[in-house]
């Protein structure tokens, strides 16, 4: 059946990313492992990645079913397993690239960091291009005074004539998005897509940028 093709193919793809990249990874053989056909492969997906992102839709559909109005998100079974982080840092990498070539990877502190981080490192090897690391430090992480502006790490790469993905967590009102978007701006970079595992806000652009999610949590009536 669909289901169970599709589940082969994801533990075949999890066997082989414990000793590869997935850029190194080829179609046939993910379908040589999985015991399928090439022409199987394709019927259910266009590139290796998709098997990731179907997966994590997966978990969004389990989400769906179970969230009650008041909504909190608990991601620490991510955050504790290096492998997970990793897989789910590969698909935030994938939809940022739909947007074009990336610079810098600005991972929103705290919690954007470890996602941007390793987003940075995919990239730069699925690209072959030097891909760097920015920390943005938001107002809310900084002062109580909605007139401080946020900032961008001295101690990380600078945005300046970059492309840049802006990388968090969970989305709630895109405020914090908002704010990091302009502090790209007025620091001379290019903000080409924000990516969030989850989004609660509903938003799919601000300002005229891309907002991409794994996770997107809505209350149904």
């Amino acid at each position: 059946s669909h289901r169970l093709i599709v589940e082969s193919l994801q533990e075949a793809l999890y066997q082989l990313l414990e000793t590869k990249e997935i850029s190194e990874i080829k179609v046939i053989d993910l379908c040589h492992a999985a015991g399928v056909s090439r022409g199987v492969f394709y019927k259910h997906f266009y590139l290796i990645t998709d098997v990731l992102k179907d997966d994590i839709q997966t978990i969004a559909d389990d989400v769906r079913k179970t969230i009650g109005p008041d909504i909190a998100i608990n991601w620490e079974k991510v955050g504790g397993s290096s492998q997970r982080l990793r897989f789910i840092s590969m698909a935030l990498a994938d939809v940022a690239l739909e947007h074009g070539d990336v610079d810098i990877v600005l991972g929103i502190a705290a919690s954007g960091i470890p996602f941007a981080t390793l987003m940075a490192d995919f990239i730069d090897d699925l690209t072959e291009t030097p891909t760097s690391l920015g920390v943005l430090h938001p107002n809310k992480r900084r002062s109580g005074n909605d007139n401080v502006e946020g900032t961008i790490s001295n101690n990380f790469g600078s945005v300046e004539g970059k492309r840049a993905v802006i990388v968090d967590d969970v989305s709630t009102s895109g405020k914090t998005i908002k704010e990091a978007i302009e502090i790209v701006k007025n620091n001379g970079g290019t903000p080409v897509a924000v990516a969030v595992l989850i989004d609660k806000s509903g938003i799919d652009e601000i300002d005229g940028i891309p907002v991409e999610s794994l996770i997107k949590v809505s209350q149904l009536n």
